[in-house]
């Protein structure tokens, strides 16, 4: 535990300027009655208490409703400085508060007011809710975009320059998603820092945390014995898992500190571009610290030692005197050089600032600094609230096969997707940009190969570098039938309405289920398999010059017709229970043939036999009817039996 509150006698004078919409006002520190200041690595957050008479242009201010920029400035009391500038620090304000003087004696126009102002990264982005998604781009590229004009950066980060198929988000205000909290979640990720450089009054954004610099040394008599607050190492041993459906294999990472069997298992994250769902993103960022931390307050302010040198990133050297030595900072654990993570500052007034026009005041000033081993590798962050995924947005599938109005897909291969992926437009990322998403079974079956085609509608599950589609949005235009029709259906490939194969079910007058396959080449080529209860029907069909078909009904039997529409004639073959029948219908007339077990029968216009040679066997009788003659222009060569030949 800290040690108590260290307090200094120190005069200060300090300005807070507020200023908004043109309107402008000056608190000095005859007025000031309190200041709370606290710096972070990433920012800072002050809290002003004061008092005013008769202020229009502050009561103004306080009841503005548009943005309210804030400056505290505090200048060196040491004359030797000549009042020089030592802290000043602007920002935006986040809260507003003010009451009459309650007490009987004060003046009527007397206020007292409450102001708190954060750093413009804090509130800026605390206050920015966004949804984009990000096509071949960079986090940096993200950061600039994202980026007002308030916030200026710095990047030392190798890893913002690298391009990333996806980058995505969703911030919702009533999940506390900023823009804020996705940068903190993505360096915590990453083992980024985001971290305010006091000197340049500029964010920086690195990879490493900056060790340049002299260390400023402090004498330990001008500080309290400093706590020291030792670090918890982890009591696990982790192990990465890398898990596939036909192996599991795994890494241990023993932890000397650990206790027996206690493990921390991690799934390898290789393939959470294909399986996100199942393989989340690894933490790259140590979890919490490894060195030790130090607090302690000042006792008092060295002469060579002022506010602007008090901030975190700052190194520090506890030393002793340089002929007496020191005493507790001789310890271990002290011999070592530090840097500053946090600087809490309170001031409170001596005395009353009622009237007071004065510019230098003496306050009571507690400073308090914590400070981390200069190697430390744990990165103090600001609370956030980790981005929700995947969160869902629609997208178009896009291809470049075929003709305009075809059911093309096209499955790009690379490394990263090994069974393929799909280009999607997503409106939210572009007019002309595309997403890459794999390409991936899903829920169907591994017996069922069916890509998602060209301008097919797709709902996305879209994650921070990577999206999967979720299903699809609407049916393929061949799908839709009349409403009072009972169809299923399946669409295996289109090319506008006349170019198609589709699989289809219905029930024919409400009751009869009917199975069709239609293939269509051209709007007047089709190709057709029907099956209905005691019938199958194959046809081939060349609209409006010739039909093919072959049925087979239980009722009637086998029936084989070929129709030419050019030539208007019409063959059937019919194979029935009793009897096989060919006919050709024409102009002309009707040409039957008829089969039967027992007899074989013609029937037409004309009949013509012409043989080489023909050869009758009539095991009883031959009998030729005529209605008028019978011509036989051969000779009769021989005649084995009596011939009876009518008149």
């Amino acid at each position: 535990m800290i040690d108590v509150p260290y307090r200094i006698g120190q005069n200060v004078e300090a300005i807070l300027t507020l200023e908004s919409d043109g309107k402008k006002s000056e608190i000095i520190s005859g007025n000031i009655e309190e200041l709370n200041i606290k710096l972070f690595s990433y920012g800072f957050h002050i809290q002003i208490f004061f008092s005013a008479f008769d202020d229009a242009e502050l009561g103004q201010l306080m009841e503005e409703i548009k943005p309210t920029h804030a400056t505290l400035t505090i200048k060196s009391s040491d004359p030797k400085k000549s009042r020089a500038v030592v802290f000043e620090h602007k920002g935006l304000v986040i809260k507003k508060f003010s009451r009459p003087a309650s007490d009987g004696n004060a003046e009527p126009s007397l206020r007292f007011y409450d102001l708190a102002f954060v750093d413009y990264a804090t509130k800026s982005w605390g206050s920015h809710f966004t949804k984009k998604i990000y096509i071949d781009q960079t986090m940096k590229d993200v950061i600039e975009a994202e980026k007002t004009p308030l916030i200026s950066i710095q990047y030392e980060c190798e890893s913002l320059t690298k391009a990333s198929p996806i980058l995505a988000y969703c911030l919702e205000e009533k999940q506390k998603n900023s823009f804020y909290s996705f940068l903190m979640w993505y360096l915590y990720q990453t083992n980024g820092i985001f971290a305010l450089d006091y000197k340049a009054k500029s964010y920086v954004i690195r990879d490493k945390k900056d060790e340049s610099g002299t260390p400023i040394p402090l004498a330990e008599w001008d500080i309290t014995p400093a706590t020291c607050i030792y670090p918890e190492p982890a009591r696990y041993s982790e192990q990465t898992i890398k898990y596939s459906p036909e192996s599991m294999e795994q890494t241990p990472n023993e932890n000397p500190n650990a206790l027996e069997s206690v493990k921390n298992d991690v799934f390898d994250d290789t393939l959470h571009i294909l399986f996100p769902e199942q393989l989340p993103q690894k933490v790259a960022s140590k979890l919490q610290p490894e060195k030790i931390v130090i607090q302690f307050f000042l006792k008092k302010i060295p002469e060579d030692f002022d506010f602007d040198q008090i901030h975190p990133g700052a190194l520090i050297e506890i030393k002793g005197d340089e002929t007496r030595g020191g005493q507790w900072c001789e310890d271990s654990v002290y011999k070592t050089i530090f840097r500053i993570t946090e600087v809490s500052i309170t001031a409170a007034r001596k005395t009353p600032a009622f009237r007071t026009k004065l510019y230098i005041q003496p306050y009571e000033v507690e400073i308090s600094i914590t400070a981390e081993a200069k190697d430390e590798l744990y990165v103090q962050r600001p609370e956030f609230q980790p981005p929700i995924y995947p969160f869902f947005i629609s997208g178009m599938i896009f291809s470049e096969e075929g003709d305009e109005e075809q059911t093309t897909f096209s499955l790009a291969k690379k490394d990263e997707y090994p069974m393929g992926h799909y280009h999607v437009s997503i409106p939210l990322a572009g007019e002309e940009k595309k997403a890459v998403v794999p390409f991936t079974p899903d829920l169907m079956s591994g017996q069922f190969y069916f890509p998602h085609c060209k301008a097919q509608k797709v709902m996305l599950a879209i994650y921070f570098q990577t999206a999967k589609i979720e299903r699809v949005l609407d049916w393929e235009p061949l799908t839709h039938s009349p409403m009072d029709l009972q169809t299923c259906k399946l669409v295996f490939a289109s090319n506008g309405k006349d170019v198609s194969t589709i699989m289809s079910h219905e029930f024919k007058d409400g009751k009869e289920p009917v199975f069709i396959i239609k293939q269509s080449s051209s709007e007047n080529q089709t190709q057709l398999m029907q099956l209905q209860e005691g019938e199958f029907l194959l046809s081939v069909d060349d609209k409006g010059k010739r039909n093919l078909s072959l049925r087979f009904k239980r009722s009637e039997g086998i029936t084989l017709m070929m129709k030419d529409e050019e030539s208007g004639i019409t063959h059937t073959v019919l194979f029935n229970a009793e009897s096989m029948i060919l006919s050709t219908e024409g102009k002309p007339g009707t040409s039957t043939i008829t089969l039967t077990p027992e007899s074989m029968s013609f029937a037409g216009k004309k009949c013509l036999f012409k043989f080489d040679e023909a050869i009758w066997e009539v095991a009883q009788s031959i009998m030729q009817t005529a209605g008028n003659k019978i011509i036989l222009d051969a000779p009769m060569v021989t005649a084995k039996e009596k011939a009876l030949l009518g008149g």
